[in-house]
């Protein structure tokens, strides 16, 4: 192997390395929201609240935690992929929005007893549609560069 090929392995690997860190950063705390959601389903059931609030509440701890989650296995597997430095840069920031507009859109739900899956009646449904929206986008994004950095290291 020549020294430029060693030279440029070893950027690649310092840039793989930092999108780990910060995948995987950002994935703790998108699980600590969703425990933090967790407390608030727990305080919503022992002080008997509306079931529109406890619903909000155990749909934002469990997405939070499975998406944090994915995140983290996500943030794991970046040394197996074959993708080139700017696929890697997409990657990192598709996941990352994806799991900042869950926090905010399943996070305000809780704390509001929403149910946004659609962005009527206008007003603040429409806001936590589009950090929904954002989420979504996000993962598809993720998770499409995931399957193809997979393919192209069989």
């Amino acid at each position: 192997m020549k020294l430029n090929d060693r030279i440029a392995n070893r950027e690649r690997n310092k840039s793989n390395e930092l999108a780990m860190v910060i995948i995987l950063l950002n994935g703790a705390i998108v699980v600590l929201f969703g425990m933090i959601c967790g407390f608030l389903l727990w305080v919503n059931i022992i002080n008997k609240r509306d079931k529109k609030y406890i619903h909000a509440s155990r749909v934002a701890h469990t997405t939070l935690i499975m998406y944090g989650l994915l995140m983290i296995v996500i943030g794991l597997a970046i040394p197996y992929f074959r993708l080139s430095e700017q696929m890697v840069c997409v990657l990192v920031y598709s996941t990352v929005a994806g799991g900042y507009g869950f926090v905010f859109g399943l996070v305000m739900d809780a704390l509001k007893g929403y149910s946004s899956i659609t962005p009527t009646p206008y007003g603040m449904r429409t806001v936590l549609f589009a950090g929904h929206l954002v989420g979504v986008i996000g993962s598809v994004v993720s998770i499409a560069i995931v399957v193809y950095g997979l393919f192209k290291a069989l």
